[in-house]
């Protein structure tokens, strides 16, 4: 049985249509036109807006950038398969469930220092 590294590495190269990164970009978009209008009195809003600026203007890009932290989010971990011989992965996360660990991430994504 794989490391769950090792499961969560192959499912970044999840690139086929309908596959992981392209569904992660989709909900990227998603959460970015979110952020941008949120109330510029949200704590750490510079930063996240700027972020979701970058998504807007390249998503494909910044979903591959992200995939590595977003995969290893604890919803993406739990419903991901990994087929050992073939060495790759696919995730059966549902759209809320991805967009619920954007959320969560976000401010990681966002380069937001969260140290106290």
């Amino acid at each position: 049985m794989a490391e769950t590294s090792t499961k969560q590495a192959a499912l970044t190269r999840d690139t086929a249509p309908g596959g992981f990164i392209e569904r992660l970009e989709m909900q990227m978009v998603l959460t970015a036109s979110q952020v941008l209008g949120e109330p510029l009195a949200t704590d750490h809003h510079a930063m996240r807006a700027a972020y979701a600026q970058r998504i807007i203007n390249a998503p494909g890009q910044t979903a591959a950038q992200a995939s590595t932290v977003v995969a290893m989010g604890q919803y993406v971990i739990a419903a991901t398969v990994y087929n050992d011989t073939a060495h790759t992965a696919t995730c059966t996360i549902t759209d809320t469930d991805l967009l619920s660990q954007l959320y969560t991430l976000w401010n990681t994504l966002a380069g937001v220092d969260q140290g106290t």
